[in-house]
């Protein structure tokens, strides 16, 4: 579903990612882990439209978009979430959702509805007349999550979409996205943690000063030396 081919971003004289290649098959979760600053959101927002790398391609679902705009990748069934959470305060949870479903209609019954059924999907459905600015943040996150999905997206990327929150929220989170894998929905998640990201993972992917260091299923990477070396022995810089 989703192909990285040696996508290189620079940053002045810094390299955030330095030939990063990768493949995400249609239905999986699919983790990328790393240490603090190791290029992991400069990767989702390469592929996501928001950056456009200084080399190598893009490719979902047979097309290249490396450089497609953010909104035309949204429209083409990839959404995504912020590790810095962006709500929109002023507005309802519902509202808020909705911003999502209009990325397909012009509708607002059908924007409505589409919003209705993702904040079903994350548990939020008893605050959508609640003005988003009064949730906590554990209840953003998840407001993110709905509003990628009320995109209609086939494609989900979650930046680090359990960071900050207490363990019974973690439990809560990690629930949310089985069940959004089950309706058929590929998932890309990027979480410092490893032990949350591990036990839903289909393949993982680790990053470490921009590069590739490993990509394996979640068993061999636990196991992989340089990937524990990378995180007990130093930090990424990118």
């Amino acid at each position: 579903m989703l192909e990285l081919i040696g996508v290189t971003k620079k940053f002045g004289g810094l390299l955030a990612n330095d030939n990063v290649s990768m493949k995400v098959e249609k239905g999986q979760i699919y983790g990328i882990i790393g240490p603090n600053g190791a290029g992991k959101t400069t990767l989702f927002n390469c592929i996501t439209g928001f950056l456009r790398p200084e080399a190598g391609r893009v490719i979902f679902e047979g097309r290249d978009i490396t450089s497609m705009p953010a909104n035309l990748i949204c429209r083409a069934g990839i959404a995504r979430t912020f590790q810095i959470v962006q709500v929109l305060d002023s507005l309802t949870v519902q509202e808020n959702a909705m911003v999502g479903a209009f990325c397909h209609t012009n509708s607002r019954m059908v924007a409505e509805k589409k919003a209705s059924e993702a904040l079903d999907i994350v548990r939020l459905t008893d605050k959508s007349t609640s003005r988003a600015g009064s949730l906590n943040i554990a209840q953003k996150k998840r407001l993110q999550i709905a509003r990628a999905l009320a995109t209609g997206a086939k494609l989900v990327m979650l930046d680090e979409a359990m960071a900050g929150l207490t363990e019974a929220e973690r439990v809560q989170a990690v629930q949310i996205v089985k069940d959004i894998n089950s309706l058929g929905i590929t998932i890309v998640l990027i979480e410092h943690v490893m032990e949350v990201l591990m036990p839903v993972s289909d393949r993982v992917l680790v990053l470490n000063f921009g590069k590739k260091i490993a990509e394996d299923v979640p068993s061999s990477i636990v196991n992989n030396e340089e990937v524990i070396n990378a995180y007990l022995g130093g930090h990424g810089n990118a």
